[in-house]
């Protein structure tokens, strides 16, 4: 008998860390389909509370850029904008390999600080593909974070590690 769907929770994104986690302690790990799906399912869950598409995130992300926040607007969003992870995922894959005791908790909270942002397709064109670290790579990027009280307000970024 097939279980019944349920909604993913948090105890569900923990597994899938720490799934992540073990394949980068392997001898031989591999940055495979699977971990970035895993990557990304963790991702969408501390964006918008839930696996899902991406026009969900383009939707109700509480965080966007500016000029995606107008293309939203706007009403024609679908095919102009994209869900940019502010740390790319290969570069927190790198720093799970390379530190060795990453621990589940410690991966989510390098996740929630460097959060997926919604941009447009031309920001997403702009950013310097090499560089790695946020601040840098969202310097010309100004990011809107939505709070609770459904007012925009302009997002200051973290310090980098």
């Amino acid at each position: 008998m097939r279980e019944q769907k349920r909604p993913l929770n948090a105890a569900d994104v923990e597994r899938r860390l720490q799934f992540i986690i073990d394949e980068a302690s392997l001898p031989n790990p591999i940055y495979d389909q699977t971990v970035r799906m895993a990557f990304r399912v963790a991702t969408n869950f501390y964006c918008v509370g839930r696996d899902c598409g991406s026009e969900y995130v383009y939707e109700f992300s509480r965080y966007r850029s500016e000029e995606a926040n107008k293309v939203w607007r706007s009403g024609d969003w679908k095919k102009q904008l994209h869900n940019e992870h502010q740390e790319p995922l290969k570069v927190v894959w790198d720093w799970i390999i390379n530190d060795g005791q990453v621990t589940t908790k410690r991966l989510e909270e390098r996740l929630r600080k460097w959060p997926m942002v919604v941009i447009t397709r031309d920001e997403e064109r702009g950013i310097a593909k090499k560089e790695t670290c946020p601040i840098k790579r969202y310097e010309n990027i100004r990011v809107f974070q939505l709070a609770d009280d459904k007012t925009w307000s302009l997002r200051v970024c973290p310090g980098s590690d």
